[in-house]
């Protein structure tokens, strides 16, 4: 999404007001322990959940990949937000993701605008 103003360090998507679509993923490998993976989408600026991906769950050495797509409208201007937790420790994610007390950021996501 090109001209939207984003900021790394906050993982914060400003987004105009408008009708947007989201596929955002992100992986897991499982170090020995096992647990599951989730991504959701959250709007910052009214502190509520957009929508929450599939839960990814792996053991034992092996990969998960989490997954959401979402069709939203926003009202107005919002500071948008994609996590990445996870239920157990003893998994890895690029940038290793603890809890849904500390979500981590998503590593791909595409956006558009639909209207």
């Amino acid at each position: 999404f090109t001209g939207v103003p984003s900021s790394a360090g906050s993982s914060t998507i400003t987004l105009p007001a408008g009708t947007y679509t989201i596929d955002a993923e992100a992986s897991i490998q499982s170090s020995g322990g096992s647990g599951a993976t989730t991504v959701r989408i959250f709007n910052n600026t009214n502190s509520t959940t957009i929508k929450t991906g599939l839960t990814a769950y792996c053991a034992n050495y092996s990969y998960g990949l989490s997954i959401v797509n979402a069709i939203f409208t926003l009202t107005t201007q919002s500071n948008i937000i994609i996590q990445f937790y996870q239920t157990v420790a003893g998994n890895t994610a690029t940038g290793n993701g603890i809890s849904p007390a500390t979500p981590e950021v998503i590593y791909t996501a595409k956006i558009t605008k639909l209207s």
